[in-house]
């Protein structure tokens, strides 16, 4: 059989990350969490929270972890772009570290 790792983050998960966005086009830091002066802390599959390229970088840490993604607009500011910031359509890039997670009440690993 194939082995489980069962230290994924899930859904209802609470998660803190620090990250940095950038564009890909020229690497202009649009977004960091050390700027903004704290991690990120929420509830791992609130949609309302992050992009969805970040939910997947997340999926692919462990606590302690960093990486680079290399995201495109699908996942990430889309047809929307941030005005002022980033053009529709724009790729961007993101270093996360997953910082804690703290498992949901409840949660069975299967």
């Amino acid at each position: 059989g194939q082995a489980v790792d069962t230290n994924g983050v899930v859904v209802g998960d609470e998660v803190t990350i620090s990250y940095k966005g950038s564009r890909l086009e020229d690497g202009q830091v649009f977004d960091d969490t050390r700027r903004n002066g704290a991690p990120l802390t929420f509830i791992y599959g609130d949609r309302d929270q992050v992009i969805n390229g970040l939910e997947v970088a997340i999926q692919l840490l462990r606590e302690g972890q960093e990486g680079t993604f290399i995201l495109p607009s699908l996942y990430a500011f889309g047809t929307k772009g941030i005005p002022g910031v980033l053009e529709p359509d724009m790729p961007v890039v993101y270093t996360v570290r997953l910082e804690k997670v703290v498992r949901a009440k409840g949660v069975q690993l299967r």
